[in-house]
């Protein structure tokens, strides 16, 4: 029998039971992680309405454009990190060496802490000299406080990550996207509604950086109940080299993709204004409530494809890829057919009558959300498979399409423009992962389509090519 830790799935089972049959376990564990994802979606439309509503297009958009430079600047702190931590952490769990589980863990944690210093640093001394010069007051305070957010911001993703690749999928997903947003959201209804206190973006952006620390230490204090009991004793050892080494391009990877999402919001600031970021991002928050099943199912397939991988079980890869292009795929039609449909209406109940411009940039992202609904967890897989450099070329030509075309439709076309910009350059990169998984391993990422059905290479076969 096939004990738990062998798994290629990730999931652990009680002790003294058998568990769910291995054919359902997937399933079993992606209908956790949408319950996760469902929470999480409640959580942050009711964060939005309320910010939106109670501070206004301007406010809101001052808001966004602060998170969007915050997220910038956390990059290199925290790309790559919460990826590397899944897939090495999975690694050694199939070679059982708890003491590298130890090291890797130490190891990035310190990372994460000695870049927040610096990047806080750096914040605090362009806020004195040059922010106050470039920006309005609004826009400067609120990314002075964003100083605050980033260590936490951070940390609390990779130790979500750590707690992933540990087979706690259920526990590290609720560290990992749940716990900040849901302690953020309680600051708000605890300070706005109680006491009448006035919200602005800068009061916004403290409150989410209390969020993210009260937020850190609980998930910390999960880490070291986990951990603690495996790796009692051992020294840790961490081969810190070869983490450096996929460290560089899986940041250079992340930073570009956060080019790709934050791009519009950026240029969208410089070249109209506040009010039109604030339509942007409720464009964006429906159209990516589509997309609420597809973070669940990676969130469980990215473990499952390392550690199956590992073991060179591509049939198994392959399994799980077109179980989570399915579950993708079905899960984006209904929401995303009703947004198409009854999008306006549903904007103006919801965030107010002043955002109802943000339609014309809904339908754009609705219907590129449906057709990445069908590409399944592509991007998951190349992470997994070592693909950093690949991944770094194609992501850094479609951010360099994403800024010219952003620059060319912008100004006649406002949020629609930056929009068709943004998914252009999203299925530019996505698709020629989609064709590459074919072309070397004859993966399919679709919701249909056989892919491998032998064995016919495995992890070492792939990586000398």
């Amino acid at each position: 029998m096939t004990s738990s830790s062998d798994r290629p799935d990730g999931s652990a089972e009680e002790a003294g039971g058998e568990g769910p049959p291995k054919k359902n376990r997937f399933i079993v564990n992606v209908a956790k992680a949408t319950g996760v994802r469902i929470t999480l979606m409640v959580v942050n439309l009711t964060s939005a309405l309320i910010l939106a509503r109670i501070m206004g297009p301007e406010q809101y958009g001052i808001y966004i454009f602060a998170f969007a430079i915050m997220s910038l600047i956390a990059l290199p702190g925290q790309a790559g990190l919460p990826s590397i931590n899944v897939r090495e952490i999975s690694f050694r769990i199939v070679d059982r060496d708890w003491a590298g589980v130890l090291g890797i863990v130490i190891f990035t944690r310190r990372l994460v802490l000695g870049y927040s210093l610096v990047a806080g640093t750096a914040i605090l001394a362009v806020y004195w000299f040059f922010l106050s010069d470039w920006l309005s007051a609004e826009e400067a305070d609120a990314i002075l406080w964003s100083a605050l957010l980033i260590p936490a911001f951070i940390l609390v993703n990779v130790t979500g990550a750590n707690i992933r690749g540990l087979k706690r999928l259920l526990l590290g997903q609720l560290v990992e996207t749940l716990f900040r947003p849901v302690l953020f959201l309680g600051f708000i209804l605890l300070l706005v509604f109680p006491f009448g206190q006035p919200l602005d973006a800068s009061s916004a952006m403290l409150m989410h950086a209390c969020g993210a620390g009260f937020a850190l230490v609980i998930s910390l204090i999960i880490l070291r109940w986990i951990l603690v009991p495996k790796s009692a004793g051992l020294t840790p050892t961490c081969d810190r080299r070869a983490i450096l080494k996929s460290i560089a391009p899986l940041t250079m990877v992340a930073g570009m993709q956060l080019i790709l999402g934050k791009t519009d919001i950026m240029m969208l600031r410089v070249m109209r204004s506040p009010e039109e970021v604030g339509y942007y991002q409720v464009a964006l928050q429906w159209a990516n409530l589509a997309l609420f099943v597809h973070q669940a199912v990676l969130m469980v397939s990215g473990p499952s494809i390392a550690r199956a991988y590992r073991k060179g079980d591509l049939v198994a890869v392959q399994r799980t890829l077109t179980a989570s292009a399915r579950l993708v795929f079905l899960g984006a039609l209904p929401l995303g057919i009703l947004l198409l449909f009854f999008g306006e209406e549903i904007i103006g109940m919801s965030f107010g009558a002043e955002y109802i411009p943000a339609v014309s940039a809904l339908s754009i992202l609705l219907i590129a959300r449906m057709v990445k609904a069908s590409f399944g967890p592509i991007i998951q897989l190349s992470k997994m498979l070592g693909w950093e450099n690949l991944m770094f070329g194609l992501v850094t030509v479609s951010a360099l399409i994403n800024v010219v075309l952003n620059y060319l439709l912008i100004p006649s076309y406002g949020i629609a423009g930056a929009a068709i910009a943004a998914v252009i350059a999203d299925f530019f990169w996505k698709t020629a992962l989609v064709g590459l998984a074919w072309w070397r391993l004859g993966l399919v990422s679709f919701p249909i389509g056989k892919g491998v059905q032998g064995n016919p290479s495995t992890p070492q076969d792939e990586e000398t090519k």
